[in-house]
């Protein structure tokens, strides 16, 4: 399933445009609660609003789990390179790929791969509270930045039955 959101507002013209403020990009955007939902509902639960919601035998806490890595340190430390080489060697996700920060059903971020890597501190200080990072060409990995400062891929067909 792939559909092109029209209902979008630019990020420095959304609720989180203070954490945007320093970012130059344009391809950055919130999503409206609509597209939101049928993100949320596509590529995590239908019947969930957040991570902390999920029920224990949820595809995605089933599946192969790995801590990649720490955002704590190079947010601190203000290096975004650290963590995007981390991601970039992790994921075979092309730059210009849309992904998607779903912070919960209602509110999820829309961006290119390229300017996640760039600017991920910015989505890190809107929402650091187990966030999900999910590409939509990519059917198997789902990212989830916890509020202890790692950085968990989940690998997991189950996205391949909702996304086909």
């Amino acid at each position: 399933m792939k559909k092109q959101f029209d209902v979008k507002t630019p990020i420095k013209r959304s609720p989180f445009a203070d954490f945007f403020e320093d970012v130059e990009a344009t391809d950055i955007f919130l999503l409206c609660k609509e597209d939101a939902d049928q993100i949320c509902s596509t590529y995590i639960d239908s019947s969930t609003n957040s991570y902390w919601f999920l029920k224990d035998d949820h595809p995605l806490l089933v599946g192969k789990r790995e801590c990649i890595g720490d955002w704590s340190t190079p947010y601190n430390n203000d290096d975004n390179s650290q963590l995007s080489l981390l991601l970039e060697d992790k994921l075979e996700w092309n730059g210009d790929d849309v992904i998607y920060y779903i912070i919960n059903r209602d509110t999820v971020l829309e961006t290119s791969w390229r300017s996640f890597l760039k600017f991920w501190d910015a989505f890190i200080a809107a929402k650091d509270e187990c966030p999900f990072i999910v590409s939509s060409t990519d059917k198997e990995n789902t990212l989830l930045i916890n509020p202890n400062g790692e950085v968990f891929l989940y690998r997991s067909a189950h996205l391949a039955d909702n996304l086909a």
